[in-house]
């Protein structure tokens, strides 16, 4: 849903950025995860599920990290230098590679972003447009600030709904009054 958020507000340039080592798996386990493939097939399935461009940016592992993240301990050290490395990519709107992967060390990809070439790819497939099921999905975001947990003591009533519980209930008919002005001003562009 918060991939669905984001292209519903309008994305056309995602941003994506991995850490710079990745440890998958215990040192001498015989599989390998290939990061670099992971990341280019996440990155790929979110551009071409939202015909959006994806920036990834992973940063770099140098030799001076190593040293302060391991303190003299060896089997950090082993740890991070055996780790999958990230990589950094760029990837158009239906999932291509616009920028060969950056694996390990430091450099710049580039590429040209058309964003006309997305709303070309929109007209085949729109997932937060006419692709989408109006009349049976709704996601509502409410972008007030939030507490980042909260605590519910004692027994919860069996009548009580998350609604009655939340401190701060949204307003629904003002929402859908928004959802129905949105939905006319794409179909009159459109």
């Amino acid at each position: 849903m918060a991939r669905f958020a984001l292209l519903a507000q309008g994305e056309q340039v995602h941003i994506a950025t991995y850490p710079p080592a990745w440890p998958t798996r215990r040192l001498g386990a015989n599989a390998a995860y290939n990061l670099t493939d992971a990341i280019r097939i996440r990155s790929a399935a979110h551009a071409f599920e939202g015909k959006v461009f994806n920036v990834v940016a992973s940063c770099a592992l140098d030799e001076h990290t190593i040293e302060e993240v391991s303190q003299g301990n060896d089997e950090v050290r082993s740890i991070l230098n055996s780790a999958p490395p990230s990589a950094s990519m760029i990837l158009g709107p239906q999932g291509e590679l616009l920028a060969q992967p950056q694996v390990e060390g430091e450099a710049i990809v580039a590429a040209d972003l058309d964003i006309a070439l997305s709303i070309e790819q929109k007209q085949f497939h729109d997932i937060v447009g006419y692709y989408n099921r109006f009349d049976v999905f709704r996601l509502v975001i409410d972008q007030r600030p939030q507490e980042p947990i909260s605590a519910i003591t004692g027994a919860m009533d069996t009548r009580e709904t998350a609604r009655e519980i939340d401190r701060s209930p949204l307003d629904e008919s003002a929402t859908m009054a928004r959802h129905n002005e949105e939905s006319a001003r794409w179909k009159a562009a459109g």
